[in-house]
């Protein structure tokens, strides 16, 4: 329950309407740590989706140069 701190209109006897408008908004970290350094590469986003995560994986591979000469294992 979230409280809700205002005052508002209701008939004697009856229980009043709580209506409201949450004013917060969801922040999510995605990410990426290598275990044996603690070398970590972390991105702040607003939500997530297929396509977004696709391009986060994709700018993670080129912010650590991944490739041919250093392989990476993403495991979900």
């Amino acid at each position: 329950m979230k409280p809700i701190r205002r005052r508002v209109w209701a008939p004697i006897g009856q229980r009043p309407i709580a209506l409201g408008h949450h004013r917060y908004q969801w922040l999510h970290v995605a990410a990426f740590v290598q275990p044996t350094s603690g070398e970590a590469v972390w991105y702040l986003c607003s939500g997530l989706s297929k396509p977004f995560f696709a391009e986060l994986l994709a700018t993670f591979a080129r912010e650590t140069c991944a490739g041919r000469e250093r392989s990476i294992i993403l495991v979900l």
